[in-house]
């Protein structure tokens, strides 16, 4: 019996089986391989979204938790004598009183500025102003020289802005700065504070 030859295949140029089935070997595995990866990519992928998904969560959270614990600094209307002597308006026995707000406070520092730009007291420079503390209270008492507008007929205007800058800290060390204005005007006086900003902490420089 004959055997049938596929000469229109010759070995030298297509192959023999056992290379087909190499290639076709070689094939699947690497299909397989690179369906591994991409599954790997994939899951890689969703570890990460999960994982920043889980960081802005706790981000949420700890601004929560530092919110519920923030200290806010609310300044009240002053107590004071107005005295006019030599063109020239002074506050005695001025009191300006500050409430600390829902939660404790600690390690209070401040400037106080005038609208000319002049520190009335600071941790440097101490004025003729005292600073009184107390648990969830404390007070700022002085005298300030105010340069008033003289009116015609003799009359004082005076629209005095002073600035409180105050940095502190909440129980658990997380630091903060708040600023407080009290108007003078006159008579009309107003004041008003600002929401506390919360401090990010500064890096050492290497």
């Amino acid at each position: 019996m004959k055997i049938l030859m596929f000469d229109a295949f010759p070995v030298e140029i297509w192959g023999t089986v056992a290379d087909w089935g190499a290639v076709l070997v070689y094939s699947i595995t690497g299909w397989f391989i690179y369906s591994t990866f991409r599954s790997q990519l994939q899951v890689q992928r969703l570890q990460q979204r999960s994982i920043d998904l889980q960081n802005r969560l706790t981000q949420i959270e700890i601004s929560r938790y530092r919110y519920s614990i923030m200290p806010k600094i609310s300044i009240q209307k002053p107590s004071y004598d107005e005295k006019i002597s030599h063109d020239k308006v002074f506050i005695d026995n001025l009191e300006i009183g500050f409430r600390v707000l829902s939660n404790p406070i600690k390690d209070i520092r401040f400037n106080i500025t005038l609208s000319n730009g002049i520190e009335l007291l600071n941790e440097h420079s101490p004025n003729n102003l005292e600073f009184i503390n107390s648990d969830n209270f404390f007070l700022i008492t002085g005298d300030i020289k105010i340069e008033p507008v003289v009116m015609p007929g003799h009359i004082f205007n005076y629209n005095e802005t002073i600035k409180f800058d105050f940095i502190f800290n909440d129980i658990d060390g997380n630091n903060y700065s708040q600023i407080c204005f009290l108007i003078l005007r006159s008579g009309q006086d107003s004041a008003y504070s600002e929401n506390p900003v919360f401090n990010l902490p500064t890096t050492p420089a290497v």
